[in-house]
């Protein structure tokens, strides 16, 4: 039995209630923590009983998934003793077969900025916006394109008209031929969420169309993003910070071609579907053969050159 809840309450309640249903029924059973919330990482930690509780139901589990090392620690922290793999989520490998040649020789003019999400507030679009703002009273020359709907969407078009912001353009919710359109015609993908990310797909998908991305420290994306190496990383929520490394990206052109080809070629060894599928059936063989055990995907910051050098030169060959 796999079951994938977020760290939120009705998920807990359900999938808690399924784990120990298949438990009481005999069946191995995985857990793999998809999102994480943090209010309700807060209530565990700040609750005894809370924290009993849930290490009473979960700790039935045979094996634990998380989307970072820092959830791996935290249950820990919670008493969990179950194994524990890290893994990703994943890019459909259709994404890049639509999207054509993934990697970008330089920037396009006028740089094409791209946010690709829900339009939620804890989404960052208003972040995004305020920064665009920023960038062309600087003088950057830059459109926005905005894709996705959501409660934010009316909110984000207000903003648009107020503040009369030119060379914005709202995509509306995009699949699969249309987003990889939409990715393949952007230059810099822009994140700034402060959502209970557990490893943000649109980021991992960005990346594997060999866009640079500015983004803020979320989920499992501090687990391998190389600053500099793949774009920029920021724990600020500050439209002013996002603007400053959005402008940094545009004024090192020389860069971008190196940033997209690192970016690409990461993603296509590390996120596509059929990789992440094939470690997950290899867990799913662990727990069945009794073999489960602590496992991540990049085994530790300080062999991430060695793990992408490895497996890029094994892809090509």
């Amino acid at each position: 039995m796999h079951l994938n809840p977020s760290l939120s309450t009705t998920s807990l309640l359900r999938d808690g209630l399924f784990l120990l249903l298949a438990v009481i029924s005999g069946k191995k059973t995985l857990v793999f923590f998809r999102g994480w919330h943090r209010d309700i990482e807060q209530s565990i930690n700040n609750s005894r009983i809370l924290r009993g509780v849930f290490r009473n139901v979960f700790t039935k589990a045979d094996a634990l998934i998380v989307l970072s090392q820092e959830f791996c620690l935290t249950l820990r922290r919670w008493g969990l003793k179950n194994p524990v793999y890290i893994e990703t989520t994943a890019v459909d490998d259709n994404l890049l077969y639509k999207a054509g040649d993934s990697s970008k020789s330089e920037l396009s003019s006028p740089v094409k900025l791209l946010f690709l999400a829900r339009m939620e507030q804890e989404k960052g679009v208003e972040t995004v916006l305020e920064s665009y703002s920023i960038l062309l009273e600087s003088g950057c020359t830059v459109t926005l394109t905005i894709a996705g709907d959501g409660p934010m969407l009316n909110t984000a078009r207000d903003y648009v008209e107020e503040h009369d912001l030119h060379g914005v353009r709202f995509a509306g919710h995009v699949t699969g031929l249309k987003k990889a359109e939409v990715f393949h015609n952007s230059d810099i993908y822009l994140f700034p969420s402060f959502h209970g990310e557990g490893m943000p797909n649109s980021v991992l998908e960005a990346m594997a169309c060999g866009l640079p991305v500015v983004t803020r420290k979320v989920g499992g994306l501090s687990d391998f993003f190389m600053n500099g190496k793949m774009g920029y990383m920021t724990d600020s929520t500050d439209p002013k910070v996002f603007a400053e490394l959005t402008a940094k990206l545009i004024n090192e052109p020389k860069r971008i071609s190196s940033i997209s080809r690192f970016n690409a070629r990461f993603a296509k060894v590390h996120f596509l579907s059929y990789r992440v599928a094939e470690r997950l059936e290899k867990i799913h063989e662990d727990i069945l053969n009794d073999n489960a055990a602590d496992s991540e995907w990049m085994p530790n910051a300080d062999a991430r050159s060695f793990v992408y050098m490895h497996d890029s030169n094994a892809e090509a060959h």
